[in-house]
C-alpha cells in the first residue's frame, strides 16, 4: 500500500487517525496499541512476507531487550546475539552470494521485505540504547508501535530508540497540537509534489537515456546532463519526498522521526554532503558504528603518540564506515572503489583543517563555489556508476557529454536534432520535461529546504517559514490538486525500498 494510493489516502488514513483520536479521548491507554495493530494491517496489505519476517524480529529483539534487562550478566552476550540476528537477517534476504570476481556486481540482489534494512537498524538502536541505558524499556504495546510504526517502515527515517522511546511513552498523554497537525499535512503534501511531480516527471527523462545508453546509442550532451544530474534530482525528490511525507504523517499522530534531507546538493564540503544525504542513516552509522569503531581503535592502534593514535584511528574509522555505507546501498567492486575515494577524500580534507587555519580563512567566495562545484562534481560522477547496469553504461553516459548537437541543428527542429540526439529530438513534450529538470534544478540548489520550513531543523536567519495563513492554504491546495493528477514515477514507488 503507497502513501498516495487511493486505497490509503481515502481509506487507511482517515481510519487510523479517526480510531487513534478517538481512543486517546475514551482510553488514552490503548491508542498506541490501536496504531501498532493498524501499523501491522498496512504491512500485511503490502507484503505478507513482510509482516511475518518482522513478526519475527519483533520476538527476538524483544527477547535480548528483556534479557539485557533481567540477567546483567549476559547483557552484552544478548546485544551481540540481537545485533547478529538484525545484519544477518539483511544479509540473508539483500544478498545472494555468489564468488568474487572482476564483475562490477560481485553480489547477487534478491527479494527484500519492505524495508527490512531500516527495520533492522531501528532494532540496532533499540538493543545498543538500552544496553548502555539511554533510554527506558517499553511497554509491549509501546515497542510495537516502535517497531512497525507504518509511517516510518517503508524507507526510515531510521530515528533512533532514544529519540523515539519518551515520545511514544508520552502519546497517550499529550495535548492534541493544531499547528502540528497543520504541519503535518503541508510536509505531505510538499513531499507529494517531490515524489509524484518533480521526481516523477524527471524519471520521463532518465529511463529512457539509461535505457539508450544500455543498448549502446551514442547520447548527445543534452542526454548526457539530463542522464547525469538528473538522475541525481530523480532519487533526491524521489527519497525526500518519501521523508516529507513520512514525517509529515508521523506529525498527525504527534510523533516527530528524524530529518532525512538537508539540501544536499546545496553542500559546498563533500563531507557536508554525505552527512546532508539520507541524514537519519548517516547519523545512525556515525553514532552506531564510527563512534564505537574510533573508540576500539583508539585503544588498540601501536601508535605512541596518543595524539596519532586518535587522529590514526579517526582517518581509520571513517574509511571502514564509508564502505559499509557504501556496500549497503551497491555491493560492488565499483561500490568499494567509490566509497575508499570518498573517504580518502575527506580523511585529506580533514587533516588540511587540523594542520592550516588557512583552510578555514580562504578567500570565502572562490572557496563556497569551488567547494560546490567539486560536491556536484562528486555526487554527479557517483549517482551515474549507481545507476548504471555496468561500467559500459556509466562510459555511454560520460561520452555523451563531449557530443554537442550544435545550436543550427537545435534550430532545424526535430528531425536534424533526432540523427544526433537519440532520445530527445526536440518535440514539446521533450521540450517540457526539460523545463521541469530545469526548475528542479532551481529548487534543489536554491529553495530553502523543508525542515527547515517547517522548524524540523534550525531555520536560516531571514529564510522563510511556514504559517497557517491563507496564502500558504491557497498554495497547498494548488500543490495537493498537482500531486493528485500526476501521473506515478516511471521509476515505481520509493527507489530506496530495495535497499
Amino acid at each position: 500500500m503507497e502513501f498516495l494510493s487511493a486505497a490509503f489516502l481515502l481509506g487507511f488514513l482517515p481510519a487510523c487517525l479517526g480510531g487513534f483520536f478517538l481512543l486517546r479521548h475514551l482510553r488514552p491507554g490503548a491508542c498506541t496499541g490501536f496504531l501498532a495493530l493498524a501499523s501491522l494491517g498496512f504491512l500485511a496489505a503490502s507484503s505478507a512476507l513482510s509482516l511475518a519476517v518482522i513478526l519475527v524480529s519483533v520476538l527476538v529483539n524483544r527477547a535480548c531487550g528483556l534479557a539485557m534487562a533481567r540477567w546483567p550478566v549476559g547483557r552484552t552476550a544478548a546485544l551481540l546475539v540481537g545485533i547478529a540476528g538484525n545484519i544477518g537477517a539483511i544479509a540473508w534476504f539483500k544478498f545472494h552470494p555468489v564468488p568474487l570476481g572482476d564483475s562490477a556486481s560481485a553480489m547477487l540482489v534478491v527479494g527484500m521485505p519492505l524495508g527490512l534494512s531500516f527495520y533492522a537498524f531501528k532494532q540496532i538502536t533499540y538493543l545498543i540504547d538500552r544496553h548502555q541505558n539511554r533510554a527506558p524499556d517499553l511497554t509491549l504495546p509501546d515497542y510495537l508501535l516502535f517497531s512497525v510504526f507504518f509511517a516510518h517502515l517503508p524507507a526510515g527515517p531510521i530515528t533512533p530508540y532514544r529519540r523515539l522511546q519518551p515520545q511514544i511513552a508520552a502519546l497517550a498523554r499529550q495535548r492534541i497540537d493544531p499547528a502540528q497537525l497543520l504541519a503535518g499535512l503541508a510536509l505531505i503534501v510538499l513531499g507529494a509534489v517531490k515524489f509524484r511531480v518533480l521526481s516523477g516527471q524527471i524519471a520521463g527523462l532518465t529511463v529512457p537515456i539509461y535505457a539508450a545508453a544500455e543498448r549502446g546509442a551514442a547520447l548527445c550532451l543534452p542526454e548526457s546532463i539530463a542522464g547525469s544530474f538528473g538522475f541525481l534530482l530523480e532519487l533526491y525528490f524521489n527519497f525526500s519526498g518519501y521523508s516529507d511525507m513520512a514525517i509529515g504523517l508521523a506529525l498527525l499522530f504527534g510523533l516527530r522521526l528524524s530529518p532525512n534531507f538537508d539540501s544536499p546538493v546545496q553542500a559546498r564540503q563533500l563531507g557536508d554532503y554525505i552527512l546532508r544525504w539520507h541524514m537519519s542513516f548517516m547519523q545512525f552509522a556515525r553514532d552506531y558504528v564510527f563512534v564505537y569503531l574510533q573508540a576500539a581503535l583508539t585503544q588498540i592502534l601501536p601508535l605512541r603518540s596518543a595524539v596519532r593514535r586518535r587522529v590514526a584511528a579517526w582517518g581509520i574509522a571513517i574509511l571502514v564506515t564509508y564502505v559499509l555505507v557504501m556496500l549497503w546501498h551497491a555491493a560492488s567492486w565499483t561500490a568499494l572503489v567509490i566509497s575508499l575515494l570518498t573517504a580518502a577524500a575527506v580523511v585529506a580534507a580533514g587533516l588540511a583543517r587540523m594542520r592550516s587555519r588557512a583552510w578555514e580563512k580562504g578567500d570565502g567566495v572562490l572557496r563556497r563555489i569551488g567547494g560546490h562545484l567539486v560536491c556536484l562534481f562528486f555526487a554527479t560522477v557517483t549517482i551515474v556508476f549507481f545507476r548504471s547496469g555496468d561500467a559500459g553504461t556509466a562510459m555511454q553516459i560520460f561520452e555523451g557529454l563531449t557530443r554537442w548537437p550544435g545550436v543550427p541543428l537545435l534550430l532545424g527542429g526535430p528531425a536534424p536534432v533526432a540523427e544526433v540526439c537519440p532520445v530527445l529530438s526536440g518535440t514539446p513534450s521533450d521540450l517540457a520535461l526539460l523545463a521541469v529538470l530545469a526548475a528542479a534544478s532551481g529548487i534543489a540548489l536554491l529553495a530553502p529546504n523543508t525542515m527547515r520550513l517547517f522548524g524540523l531543523l534550525p531555520a536560516r536567519p531571514g529564510a522563510p517559514v511556514f504559517r497557517p495563513t491563507v496564502p500558504w492554504a491557497i498554495a497547498l491546495g494548488l500543490l495537493a490538486w498537482l500531486a493528485w493528477i500526476a501521473e506515478a514515477p516511471l521509476s515505481g514507488g520509493v527507489i530506496y525500498e530495495g535497499f
